[in-house]
C-alpha cells in the first residue's frame, strides 16, 4: 500500500504540503532535542568570530550540558550550582536551554535573575535574539514583548528578567525554570532566597520537568553563594555543584613558541593541574594585563574553587611568593603526639603536630590564637611553638574546639609545661583569650608573656598579660613578622601556617585580615558616617590620630587609634531628628534606653555593659529595634565665647546673607518686612565702629602720622532687588569676621569660636538671616543650606543651648539640606534671645519626640534593616571616654573592656554595688532589668528633669 491510502488527505506531490511536513519536523525535534535546536536555529553574536553564528557548544559547554542530563535522567528534573571562570559560555548555554524549554513546550514560566537591572536587560536579549532569528515557521505566537519580559500565548508560556536589587523579584508567579547568574554579585541574597525559593516548582518526570541553575564567578564578598555552592558538594540541599578550571575552556589556549620554559610557579601548577603549555602561554600573557591587580585574574580565571575568591581592590599580600618560596622547602608532616602532665606522648591522630622534641636548656613561646567556637564553620584554634634561639616552629596544635572547656585549657597548659614551661601569650582580645589567660594564672603557669611599652624610649616591661590586638600594636605585630620573613628568620613545617602566610592581606592603611571566609570580630560603622569633632562635623575616614571627637559625656576625647576594615553584613538605622541613617556593624554598641509603657517604664540592659549605670545602656545595634532611644549628647565644659552677644548676633547674620569685599565693606541684605532687624544690624555695627574707628598710617617720613576714621552705616535699598542693604566699611570689623566666620565664598563657625559656650545669638541672627517661621498653627522655624558642615554647626549649638532641632533633606537634587524648629523648642528660644523677626508660637497639642536630660536628648529610632553586601567600615578608639558620636548619636567605641573582670561578681555574675540585680539564670548570661524611675532618682544629678521635647 503506497502512502497515499496511508495519509489519503495529503497531497505529497504539492511542495507547500513538503514544506509543511519539513518544518513540522523540524518543530517537534526542537521541542524534544535541545542541541538540535542550538546548532541549527539559536543564532547570537559570537566573542571568537565576526558574524552570527548558531551556538554550538565549546568543550566547557558540552560538559555542562552532560551535567544537566546526567541528573535529569537520574532525578527527574534539574538542579545544578556552578562555580566558572569569566566568558566560557556557562551564561549562553543556560539561556538556550531556558529558551528551549520555554518557547516550545507548553505551560512553562521561565525566570532570569541577574545582579543589577542593565545586565538583566542585556542578557535578556539573548533571548529576543534567539527568536528574532528563528524562521517564521518555528516561532512561538508571542502575544507582546515588554522589555523585561516574553509572552508566548500558543504555548501558555512565558520568560520573565529580573535583577536581585528588587527584593520582592520573582515572588509574584510559579516559576518551572529559574536561571539565576552573577549570584555571588547580588546584594541581598538572603532576600532573594526568601522571595524566590518558595515560588520554584518541585515538578519531576522525563518531559515535564523544573530547572534550577544558579552560576557565578567568585567575588569578595559572595559568602552566602561561597556556602551554597559547598552545601551542595556536600550534599545537603539537593544540588549537584560543578566547578570549572579555566584551563578546560579552548579558548584559552595559545601556540607554544619555541624555547618555551616553564617558570617554577608555573610547574607547580602543570603538577596540581595538568594544565597544557598552550594554556601557560595563554596564562602568561594575560596575567601581563592584570599586573597592577593580580588578585583579580585569580577571580576572573580560577584553576580551583579555593583560589577563585577575589579580593577587594587596592588589597595586597602581606607576604608575597618571592619570600614564601623558600619557606615551602621546609614543608613536612610532623609526629602526632598529645601533650599530658608527663610530657608528650606520641599517638595516632594527637591533636599536637611535633617536628622537634623539647630539649633541656632552651628557650620556647608559645603564642595562643582562640576562636570562637567548636564546630567547622568556626575559625581555627591554634596554639603555635617556636625555638627563641632559632625562630624554628617545632610544633602546632590546631583544631575546632569549645574554648570554655577544660580540655582546652589542660591542653594550652601541658603544651607549654612540656616545651620547658614555654612563655604563653595568649590572645586576649576576645573574652575566651581573657579566660584561657585567668585559668592559666589559676593554675600557677609560671611563663606567660608580658607587653612591652612600646612607646616608652627604653621599652620597659609593663604588668600587663597577653596580646590585645589594637591597630597600633597589631602593626607592630605584623611589621615585625614580615621583617623577620624578608630577612629569612623564620623556619616553619607546618602547610597550613604557609598557607595563611600566603592570604593574610593587607586591606588598604594600617589595616590586615585574612582572606575571604576568616572571622572577626571588630565592630564599626559605615564609611562616610559623620562624627562630631571639636571642630564641626567630619567623615570618620577624614580622622586622624591626635583630633579630638564629642563623646557620650558631652566632653571632647582623643582619637588615639583610627582604622578600617570590610565587612558583608551591616545594620541600618534611621533615626528622629538626624538625615541620614546610621550604618554600623551588627555588633556595634549605642548607647540605648528601652522604655515600655512610656516615660517611668523599664530599662533594659543590653549584652555588654559598662561597670557604671546612667541612664541609658550600651546595646549592640543588632538588638536595637523602632521604638528604643539613641543618646544625642549636649557639649559640656565649654569656656565663654571671645565676641560679646552683639557681635554675635551679627556674626549670625553674616553667615546666612552677608558678604565680605577684598576692601573690608560689609554688606548684609534683607528683605522689606525685616526693617526693624535692619535697624539692630546698623545699631550694633554702629557701636563696633564707635569702639573700633579704622586706624590707618598717613604721610611719609618724618611726617608719618596715625589717623582714626569713625566707619559710617546705612541702610539702603535696593529697588531692583525689593530688599534692603546694611552696609559699612570697618576693616577691624572685617577682619574679625573672617577670623571666627571665614571669608564669604566659604563660610564656617571657625573651632576658636565653634568650641565656646553661649552662641545662642548666633544661631538666632542665622535663623534671622536665612530662616523663615511657618504661617500655620505649627509654627516652626525652617531653614536649608547647601553647606552640611556649616548646619551641623548650628544644629550642635542649639543642641548645647537646650533647642531640639531636626536635620532633614529638602532637595536631593539641588543638595539642599534643611533644620527644622518645631514647638515648644521656638519658645524656648525666643524665651532666651528675643527676636525682631518671629513670633512664640501657642499650639497647644505636641506630638513627643525627643526628651531632654540636661546632657542630652533620647531621640527615638524610627526603623531598623539588615543589610547585605561588601561596606568598608571604620572605627575609633576615643579616650578616656571610649566612646565618640557617630551618625549623630553616641556609639560606643568598642575598645575591649577587660575592666568588666574586676567589677564581675564570681557568684552573681556582674558587681551588685552599684544597684539592684537579678541573679543570673544557668546557662545564659546575667542581665539588669530595673525600673528607669528609681534608676534616674538614684544616679541623676539634683535637679534632674526628663523632659519630653514636642512638635
Amino acid at each position: 500500500m503506497g502512502s497515499e491510502g496511508l495519509i489519503p488527505d495529503l497531497d505529497l506531490s504539492n511542495p507547500d504540503t513538503l514544506n509543511d511536513l519539513y518544518w513540522a519536523r523540524e518543530k517537534q525535534r526542537c521541542e524534544t532535542d535541545f542541541l538540535y535546536l542550538a546548532e541549527h536555529y539559536l543564532h547570537l553574536k559570537a566573542k571568537d568570530v565576526i558574524g552570527f553564528p548558531t551556538l554550538k557548544l565549546n568543550r566547557v559547554q558540552r560538559l555542562l550540558w552532560s551535567k544537566i542530563a546526567d541528573q535529569l535522567k537520574r532525578t527527574g528534573r534539574v538542579r545544578q550550582v556552578w562555580g566558572k571562570p569569566r566568558q566560557i559560555g556557562a551564561t549562553t548555554l543556560c539561556r538556550g536551554f531556558c529558551f528551549q524549554q520555554s518557547a516550545f513546550k507548553d505551560h512553562r514560566n521561565g525566570f532570569l535573575c541577574t545582579h543589577d537591572e542593565p545586565t538583566s536587560y542585556e542578557l535578556f536579549d539573548i533571548d529576543k535574539t534567539f527568536y528574532d532569528a528563528m524562521p517564521q515557521e518555528l516561532k512561538p505566537v508571542k502575544r507582546y514583548d515588554p522589555k523585561h519580559k516574553m509572552v508566548f500565548s500558543g504555548r501558555n508560556s512565558k520568560m520573565v528578567v529580573g535583577h536581585a536589587r528588587n527584593m520582592n523579584v520573582g515572588a509574584s508567579q510559579m516559576n518551572h525554570i529559574v536561571h539565576l547568574t552573577e549570584v555571588a554579585r547580588y546584594p541581598n541574597p538572603e532576600m532573594i532566597q526568601a522571595s524566590l525559593f518558595p515560588s520554584i516548582s518541585e515538578a519531576t518526570g522525563a518531559d515535564d520537568f523544573s530547572i534550577v541553575i544558579m552560576e557565578s564567578t567568585a567575588v569578595f564578598g559572595g559568602e552566602w553563594f561561597k556556602g551554597f555552592a559547598e552545601a551542595a558538594m556536600a550534599g545537603e540541599n539537593g544540588y549537584e555543584f560543578t566547578f570549572i578550571p579555566a584551563h578546560l575552556h579552548e579558548s584559552y589556549q595559545r601556540p607554544v613558541p619555541r624555547g618555551f620554559r616553564r617558570t617554577f610557579d608555573e610547574g607547580e601548577i602543570q603538577k596540581q593541574f595538568k594544565v597544557t603549555d598552550a594554556f601557560l602561554v595563554w596564562r602568561r600573557q594575560e596575567m601581563a594585563k592584570y599586573k597592577t591587580n593580580p588578585a583579580l585574574f585569580q577571580q576572573e580565571f580560577p584553576l580551583s574553587w579555593e583560589q577563585s575568591w577575589v579580593l577587594p581592590k587596592g588589597t595586597l599580600r602581606v607576604f608575597t611568593d618571592e619570600y614564601l618560596q623558600g619557606m615551602r622547602l621546609e614543608i613536612r608532616p610532623g609526629t602526632r603526639m598529645t601533650p599530658t602532665s608527663t610530657g608528650l606522648q606520641e599517638q595516632l591522630g594527637g591533636p599536637v603536630e611535633v617536628w622537634e622534641a623539647p630539649q633541656p636548656g632552651l628557650f620556647y613561646d608559645a603564642g595562643v590564637d582562640i576562636s570562637e567556637g567548636a564546630t567547622e564553620k568556626a575559625d581555627w584554634t591554634v596554639v603555635e611553638v617556636t625555638r627563641r634561639d632559632t625562630l624554628e616552629q617545632v610544633a602546632e596544635l590546631r583544631l575546632h574546639i569549645n574554648p570554655a572547656t577544660p580540655e582546652f585549657v589542660d591542653l594550652v597548659y601541658w603544651i607549654g609545661a612540656a616545651y620547658n614551661f614555654a612563655q604563653v601569650n595568649p590572645d586576649i582580645t576576645g573574652g575566651w583569650g581573657a579566660y584561657l589567660l585567668t585559668e592559666l594564672q589559676r593554675r600557677s603557669y609560671p611563663n606567660i608573656w608580658h607587653w612591652r611599652r612600646r612607646d616608652d624610649a627604653r621599652e620597659r616591661v609593663s604588668s600587663r598579660l597577653g596580646f590585645i590586638f589594637t591597630q597600633r600594636d597589631k602593626a607592630i605585630l605584623v611589621s615585625n613578622a614580615v621583617s623577620l620573613v624578608t630577612q629569612g628568620g623564620l623556619r616553619i613545617h607546618s602547610q597550613g601556617l604557609l598557607e595563611e602566610l600566603r592570604n593574610y592581606l593587607n586591606i588598604g592603611l594600617n589595616e590586615w585580615a585574612a582572606a575571604p571566609g576568616a572571622y572577626d570580630d571588630a565592630v564599626c560603622v559605615a564609611e562616610g558616617t559623620v562624627v562630631e569633632t571639636s571642630s564641626g562635623s567630619a567623615a570618620i575616614e577624614s580622622l586622624r590620630i591626635g583630633e579630638s571627637v564629642l563623646d557620650h559625656t558631652g566632653n571632647y576625647s582623643a582619637v588615639t587609634v583610627a582604622g578600617s576594615r570590610v565587612v558583608t553584613e551591616t545594620v541600618m538605622l534611621s533615626i528622629t531628628g538626624i538625615a541620614d541613617p546610621l550604618v554600623c556593624t551588627p555588633n556595634h554598641r549605642l548607647l540605648l534606653w528601652r522604655a515600655r509603657r512610656g516615660l517611668g517604664g523599664w530599662l533594659l540592659r543590653g549584652k555588654h555593659l559598662l561597670p557604671w549605670r546612667e541612664t541609658g545602656e550600651w546595646v549592640e545595634a543588632a538588638d536595637v529595634r523602632p521604638g528604643d532611644f539613641l543618646f544625642v549628647p549636649k557639649r559640656r565644659g565649654l569656656p565663654k565665647p571671645p565676641l560679646d552677644d552683639d557681635m554675635l548676633y551679627l556674626a549670625g547674620w553674616y553667615l546666612g546673607d552677608g558678604n565680605l569685599t577684598p576692601r573690608g565693606q560689609l554688606r548684609v541684605v534683607l528683605s522689606l518686612q525685616e526693617e526693624e532687624c535692619a535697624e539692630r544690624l546698623a545699631g550694633i555695627i554702629r557701636r563696633v565702629n564707635e569702639s573700633n574707628p579704622t586706624v590707618w598710617i598717613a604721610g611719609y617720613g618724618s611726617r608719618q602720622h596715625v589717623r582714626r576714621r569713625m566707619p559710617g552705616v546705612r541702610i539702603k535699598r535696593l529697588s531692583y532687588e525689593r530688599a534692603l542693604s546694611v552696609e559699612t566699611c570697618n576693616q577691624w570689623l572685617a577682619r574679625t569676621l573672617i577670623q571666627f566666620c571665614g571669608p564669604a565664598r566659604h563660610k564656617r563657625i571657625a573651632p576658636e569660636l565653634y568650641e565656646s559656650a553661649g552662641l545662642l545669638p548666633l544661631a538666632l541672627g542665622f535663623l534671622e538671616a536665612d530662616g523663615s517661621q511657618r504661617h500655620s498653627a505649627r509654627g516652626d522655624i525652617f531653614f536649608a543650606q547647601k553647606d552640611r558642615f556649616l548646619l551641623r554647626q548650628l544644629r550642635q549649638v542649639l543642641l548645647d543651648s537646650g533647642v531640639w532641632c531636626t536635620e532633614g533633606g529638602c532637595s536631593r537634587r539641588q543638595e539642599l539640606w534643611g533644620l527644622d524648629i518645631g514647638a515648644p523648642a521656638v519658645n524656648r528660644l525666643l524665651a532666651m534671645v528675643p527676636s525682631e523677626k518671629f513670633r512664640p508660637v501657642e499650639r497647644a497639642d505636641h506630638r513627643v519626640v525627643a526628651y531632654e536630660t540636661p546632657t542630652g536628648y533620647w531621640t527615638p529610632v524610627r526603623a531598623t534593616q539588615r543589610r547585605e553586601g561588601v561596606v568598608s567600615v571604620w572605627n575609633l578608639k576615643a579616650v578616656p571616654a571610649e566612646s565618640y558620636v557617630a551618625g549623630g548619636v553616641a556609639t560606643h567605641n568598642c575598645a575591649y573592656m577587660l575592666a568588666l573582670l574586676s567589677a564581675r561578681d564570681e557568684q552573681s555574675g556582674w558587681d551588685t554595688s552599684g544597684g539592684p540585680t537579678e541573679e543570673p539564670r544557668a546557662g545564659k548570661p546575667s542581665y539588669l532589668v530595673h525600673d528607669v524611675a528609681a534608676d534616674l532618682a538614684e544616679h541623676r544629678p539634683q535637679g534632674f528633669i526628663l523632659e519630653p521635647w514636642r512638635v
